[in-house]
Order: C-alpha cells, then sequence, then structure tokens
C-alpha cells in the first residue's frame, strides 16, 4: 500500500502571485490536527508547503513537480489544498508555488487531469484563493466532483482576506467543527455546523465569504464518520470482520460504490442468500414456509430500506427550505415529530446579523423537554446559537458601535455559562469604551470647529486637540487620518506661499507641520531649500 493517504497543501509565498496570510498556517494547523487529535500515523499523512521538511529525501517544497509526483505516489484518501485557484477558458486550475498567470496552461495543475487520477471516491477539501472577481472559479470542480462521485468541501474567497487571527474564515470554522463533533462528525453533520457557524465568522470579521459547496458522492457516505475511531475504540461486538481499509486509523470509511444512492442490501442481494429449500420430507412443509417467510421478509425489508434511502436522499443530497417542509409524521411517536418541527421551525428564524433571531429560536427550542429524543440536538443548537449572538456582538463592536454590541451581548441565555460570563465581561468592556468614544467624539467635533482652510495655524491647534486621542481608544483611527490630512494642509499652504515668493512667511507656515505626520520630512526639507533663498 502507498503511504501518505491524507496530503494536505498550502502555499503562501508564491513566485509570481502575490502572497496569501493563510494558506501555509491553514495547512499546518489542519496537519497538526490531523496528527494530534485524529491521531493518524505521521506515516500516513504528508504536508506540502513553502517550509516543510524533505520526506525519505524527497523535497516537499509545493513546485508543480513536486505536487504532481507525490499526487503519483500518495493514495490520496483525503487531499486538502489550500493556495491560488484560477480559471482559465473555462478550465479550472490549483496554482503550485511556482504557477505563473502569465502561463496558467504550462505551469498550472488541470482540475480536469486531477480528477480523472482519482480513481476512487475521495474527500477532497479545496480552500481556493481568487483574484479574479466575477469568474465562474470552482463551478467545473462541483460539476467534475458531481460526475466522479467524490466527495468535496470547496470554499472560493478573494485572496485579500485579512482576519483578526492566525487562520482563514473557512479553515477556522472547519477546525472548529472537527473539535466540537470530535470522532463522530459527518459530512452531513459538517455541512449542518459550517452553514451555522460561518455566518456569525463573516459578521465578526466585516466582510461577505460565501458559505463552501458541500457535495457527497451518497448517502452512506453523507451520514458516517469522516473519521474510523481509533483500533483500540472500536467495539468487538461487530458481525464480521473489518477489512484492511476500516482498520486504519483517522481515514474516511468510503462506500462501496461511487455514487450509490440505495443501500448495497438490494432485493437481489437479499434474495440470493436465501437459503435453499431441502429434499422433501415429513418436514417438508415446516421448510417450506420456513424459506417462504425469509422471501416475504427479504423483500419487506428491501421496501422499508429503498423507502428510507429516497427519504434521506431528499434530505441529504436536496437541502430543505424549512420554511414550507412538510416532514413525515411517525404514527408511533407523534411528539418526537412535533418537537422536530419546532427545531426546523426555529431555525427558519435565523438571519445572520440579527443576534434577536437567534435569541428567538433558542426560546422556540427550549420548549422542547427533555424526555425527546430531539432534545440533545436542540442543546447543541442552544450552545452554538449563544456563542453566535456573541460574535455578531463582537462583529459591532469591531466596527465602533459599542451600543448596539452592548444590546446584541444581552441577549446571551444566562444558562449559557461560560458564553454568558464572556458576554457579561466584554459587556463591561464596551461600556467604557462607548463612554470614552463620546469623549472622543466630542475632541473630534471640538478640533473640526477650530478649523480655518486659509489659516495653517487653526490646522496645527486642531491637530494638538486630536492628539489627546490615544492609540488603542475609540475614534483613534479617526483621529490619525485627520492628523494627517491637516499635516498636509499646512505644508500645501506653506508651498503656495514659497511659490508666491513669500520664503520668510513659508518657513513659519511649514514649521507649524507637527513631527510623527505624513508631510513633516517633506516640510522639513523645504524649509532648508527656503532659507538658501
Amino acid at each position: 500500500m502507498k503511504d501518505h493517504q491524507c496530503l494536505v497543501i498550502g502555499i503562501s509565498r508564491y513566485q509570481f502571485l502575490p502572497p496569501l496570510s493563510y494558506g501555509e498556517v491553514d495547512a499546518q494547523a489542519i496537519y497538526q490536527f490531523f496528527l494530534n487529535k485524529v491521531k493518524l500515523p505521521q506515516q500516513q499523512i504528508l504536508l506540502i508547503s513553502d517550509t516543510s521538511v524533505p520526506v525519505k529525501g524527497r523535497s516537499t517544497y509545493p513546485s508543480q513537480e513536486n505536487l504532481l509526483e507525490w499526487l503519483k505516489l500518495s493514495d490520496q484518501e483525503w487531499l486538502i489544498f489550500n493556495g491560488y485557484g484560477v480559471n482559465y477558458q473555462g478550465e479550472d486550475y490549483l496554482m503550485p508555488i511556482d504557477g505563473n498567470p502569465q502561463d496558467i496552461l504550462s505551469t498550472g495543475i488541470k482540475i480536469q487531469s486531477l480528477f480523472s487520477s482519482l480513481q476512487t471516491p475521495k474527500l477532497l477539501i479545496l480552500n481556493l484563493y481568487s483574484l479574479q472577481l466575477g469568474t465562474r472559479v470552482g463551478q467545473q470542480i462541483i460539476t467534475l466532483a458531481k460526475q466522479k462521485g467524490i466527495a468535496l468541501i470547496l470554499s472560493v474567497r478573494p485572496a485579500d482576506e485579512k482576519t483578526s487571527d492566525n487562520h482563514s474564515t473557512f479553515t477556522t470554522a472547519l477546525l472548529e467543527a472537527f473539535e466540537y463533533y470530535s470522532h463522530d462528525i459527518s459530512l452531513f453533520q459538517l455541512a449542518q455546523y459550517l452553514s451555522d457557524r460561518l455566518p456569525s465568522l463573516r459578521v465578526s470579521r466585516g466582510r461577505m465569504i460565501a458559505t463552501p459547496v458541500i457535495i457527497s458522492p451518497s448517502l452512506t457516505f453523507s451520514s458516517q464518520s469522516l473519521f474510523s475511531l481509533p483500533k483500540s475504540q472500536k467495539t468487538e461486538n461487530t458481525e464480521q470482520p473489518k477489512t484492511s481499509q476500516e482498520k486504519e486509523i483517522g481515514l474516511p470509511l468510503l462506500p462501496a460504490a461511487a455514487v450509490a444512492t440505495i443501500p448495497d442490501n438490494t432485493e437481489e442481494n437479499l434474495i440470493s442468500q436465501a437459503p435453499v429449500s431441502p429434499p422433501q420430507s415429513s418436514h417438508s412443509l415446516k421448510s417450506h414456509q420456513s424459506v417462504k417467510w425469509v422471501w416475504v421478509g427479504g423483500i419487506l425489508m428491501v421496501l422499508l430500506l429503498i423507502g428510507l434511502s429516497f427519504w434521506l436522499k431528499s434530505i441529504l443530497l436536496n437541502p430543505p427550505n424549512y420554511e414550507g417542509s412538510k416532514f413525515p409524521l411517525d404514527p408511533s411517536n407523534k411528539d418526537a415529530d412535533s418537537q422536530q418541527k419546532l427545531l426546523h421551525r426555529a431555525m427558519t428564524y435565523l438571519k445572520e446579523n440579527q443576534a434577536s433571531s437567534f435569541n428567538r429560536a433558542i426560546n422556540e427550542i427550549r420548549q422542547i423537554p427533555q424526555s425527546s429524543s430531539v432534545y440533545p440536538q436542540a442543546q447543541e443548537k442552544i450552545t452554538l446559537w449563544s456563542q453566535i449572538i456573541l460574535d455578531i456582538a463582537q462583529g459591532r463592536a469591531n466596527q465602533g458601535n459599542f451600543q448596539d454590541a452592548i444590546a446584541a451581548a444581552r441577549l446571551v441565555p444566562p444558562d449559557q455559562k461560560q458564553v454568558y460570563s464572556l458576554a457579561l465581561e466584554k459587556i463591561k468592556t464596551w461600556q467604557a469604551k462607548a463612554k470614552q468614544q463620546q469623549i472622543n467624539q466630542a475632541l473630534i467635533d471640538g478640533a473640526k470647529a477650530l478649523i480655518n482652510p486659509f489659516s495653517a495655524s487653526s490646522y496645527n491647534q486642531g491637530i494638538t486637540i486630536l492628539r489627546q486621542i490615544v492609540e488603542g481608544e475609540p475614534e483613534y483611527p479617526q483621529a490619525q487620518q485627520l492628523i494627517n490630512q491637516w499635516s498636509q494642509k499646512i505644508y500645501l499652504l506653506a508651498l503656495s506661499r514659497a511659490n508666491q515668493g513669500n520664503y520668510q512667511q513659508a518657513i513659519t507656515t511649514a514649521e507649524l507641520v507637527p513631527p510623527d505626520t505624513f508631510a513633516y520630512d517633506i516640510a522639513r526639507e523645504a524649509i532648508a531649500q527656503w532659507k538658501l533663498k
């Protein structure tokens, strides 16, 4: 068997493209997660990045040549790529570190070729950055994943994405989901988590990032754990021995068929496994009845599985519209069905930038009793939505909107002790900042009121007032912007007087340009020249 069934690729410092902030660090974080959390043996996972070390004497520098070679040498049960993606002449390409946008055909890695080399269902996680705003980067990837029956998680974002922490928005949410569900996470659960979590990250970071596209090759793949449990954690009461593939630590349990949507136990298979009727004897009637009931039972089981399969398909492969969905009733448990409807109705309230919508949804699902089978799922939602409320509040605070941030944070439920405690701390901080914001805004307004466009001294006096606003306080960026603008105004007034031959007056004016401003150095140079006149 080939080594390195999980390839994690991350590129930041491109040779012919602008550097990326998170390509390599995202890959390193995912690699460490697989090693430390999933406990994937080191020989099964390979990190290929700007600074990754050679493996078995072979370079892991992410050039086109090296990437293509490693793809041939590895099984690629998981393939994770963080870097540039481009669309050229209708074809999608992954860009290696030496990829040249002026010669994409020769230096890029063609997605069509990559997919053709994958012989069995895989999980591809493509976190792509694009310089080509408005183009359809990723559309061909989605089409090919559906055609080839390959599980895909695709995120496309602008190349200039900046966040307040060390990872991209997508990777932050992805690692959170893996941590949250641990070994039990399925593709369906991951899709739900990302759809819930990413809106709050987009709001808190002040820019819109599209929710990733997730493609599943089959219902089986969608519902099973993406990580198999370590061998020591597997139960012993299995019906049949596990295959070598299932015993691998941390690998996805792949379905037998690439694009199967109906369980493997088809009617034909069940019938062929039924016992053959023995020769006629005194017990022939009993034997005949046994065979008959095996046939009938098998057919009924097949019908049940097929019906369940198509119902699951409608849920997993076609995300429901909760607003108008109708859910099948379970005659034996009408209460559970009613509570499931309650949960889905609550989800229709959610609006990504409105903390009150998440609070309303939480209050709705609190009606689900602890005895309900839906209760654990409801509690997970309450915990997640409480965090999202605080994230929305943080996003408003980041924009300087402290009053609305405080109002949002107050919607965090008190029984969510950890999040609630953090919310109280932030409210206290934001209240102090809101008070300081009012003081600083008054200083700015007062400084503006002093300005006379033809008086350099008025600009100097305004700058003196604005310097009372120190770094880290609310409105500091606005104050610094005005300081630099007004210093340039002073210099321009001095330059105008020098052009009129009034050098002494120009020197006096230029000396009003304060130190540590954009215009200070050029003003000092001008003063030295004018003194020679």
